[in-house]
């Protein structure tokens, strides 16, 4: 990562033990880089395209991406998880 990444907005998702599980940065031109076990994916904001293509991404990590923005983003349905849910932590938490 360069230095300019230390001055960009982030967020960090959290696993329910705690461990960053995803990595979001707002970049200069105004997509989100979602960092993920190494792997790296761009999100568009405008067009709620993920790159690489093909790429599927949880509902929550669309949702924080949004958030960062502070729009909300539309995925199309092939991009987005339809088993990863935000669930809350069983012993009442949040993620």
């Amino acid at each position: 990562m360069t230095d300019l990444h230390r001055y960009l907005a982030t967020a960090e998702l959290l696993d329910c033990q705690g461990r960053v599980e995803h990595k979001l940065i707002l970049l200069v031109d105004g997509r989100i880089r979602v960092e993920r076990s190494g792997t790296v994916f761009v999100v568009d904001p405008d067009t709620g395209l993920v790159d690489p293509p093909g790429t599927v991404l949880p509902d929550h990590v669309v949702h924080a991406a949004g958030q960062l923005t502070g729009r909300p983003i539309a995925v199309p349905r092939d991009q987005r998880s339809r088993h990863a849910h935000h669930h809350p932590h069983p012993h009442g938490g949040h993620r």
